[in-house]
């Protein structure tokens, strides 16, 4: 049995197959990619039926390319709120997000970190939408965010790649992505700061501002993918700054520490949970705890620009 829509016992479709004799494998060629496809065997013994469990499998483009970058290596993130197969309405994960307008309560980290975002009160969860173009998102509205239950490792990342599908709608600065309750104070910290008109990248070092912080503003009025490289050994410590697939470059550039990150709380939507709502529309974010290669870049780029251009 084969649908793209989950089922049980009592709502199985047509099967997709029947074998006969002692045939044992089906080759399907007419599923497409970026789906989530659920499917079941029945087995037939004195005209009664017993079927197997459901399994939801991703044909998901994007879910692959970050899974394959993050098994060549790097410590980090990685989350795809276009792939259903990795979201859930319960933080125990166990009751998959399947349609528009589910609360999102649980987002797996498809880096195999296993740093899973969670939001535990109902009122706060995102909720799945989806574009124009039939591709599915969380939206943040309001007073939505999620976060991971335990610290992510990025202790002594220096090189690192931030890579983040996401639409801004709102025109004050807020937070999409932020590692520590608030980078301002949190040595080791990251930030990705977003409103309507902007979105800057910032590392956190010592001292006050500007002295040990590092930034990168980049225009984007309509939002997109966003592609951003960081060095922090290096003079230019964010060297690569692109939205939509072309090259940007930054305003308010900051150059002035060389702190690595640290293992801290990573928050999406919000700063700790309590404040600077990003109010945004959040298609994927990869944060990888290298410089990808050209190759690898782009290939994860090309698939989050796709719903923007």
């Amino acid at each position: 049995y084969y649908s793209t829509s989950s089922f049980n016992s009592g709502t199985k479709p047509s099967p997709k197959a029947t074998l006969a004799g002692e045939d044992r494998t089906y080759t399907d060629t007419s599923i497409t990619v970026d789906t989530v496809v659920y499917t079941a065997i029945g087995t037939v013994r004195l005209s009664v039926e017993k079927l197997s469990p459901v399994v939801a499998t991703s044909t998901s483009r994007l879910t692959k390319a970050v899974k394959d970058a993050f098994v060549v290596g790097g410590k980090g993130f990685a989350y795809n709120f276009s792939d259903l197969s990795t979201l859930f309405k319960d933080t125990a994960c166990t009751i998959p997000v399947t349609a528009v307008d589910d609360l999102i309560a649980a987002a797996l980290d498809i880096s195999g970190h296993g740093k899973h975002l969670f939001q535990s009160t109902s009122g706060n969860r995102p909720i799945l939408k989806k574009d124009a173009d039939n591709v599915y998102y969380a939206d943040f509205a309001s007073s939505k965010s999620m976060s991971t239950s335990s610290t992510v490792d990025l202790d002594s990342v220096t090189n690192f790649d931030l890579l983040a599908a996401i639409v801004p709608t709102t025109g004050s600065d807020s937070i999409a992505i932020e590692t520590s309750t608030d980078y301002n104070s949190n040595s080791g910290a990251l930030a990705f700061i977003v409103n309507t008109s902007s979105s800057s990248l910032a590392t956190r070092g010592s001292g006050t501002y500007p002295t040990g912080f590092n930034n990168a503003t980049v225009a984007a009025t309509s939002g997109g993918s966003f592609n951003f490289s960081v060095d922090v050994g290096a003079a230019t410590k964010i060297f690569k700054s692109r939205v939509n697939g072309s090259n940007i470059t930054p305003s308010g550039v900051l150059d002035n520490s060389s702190t690595g990150l640290s293992s801290q709380i990573l928050y999406i939507g919000s700063r700790a949970g309590s404040s600077a709502y990003s109010n945004m529309k959040c298609y994927s974010i990869v944060g990888i705890g290298r410089n990808l290669t050209t190759t690898e870049s782009n290939l994860i780029e090309g698939i989050q620009t796709e719903p923007f251009v």
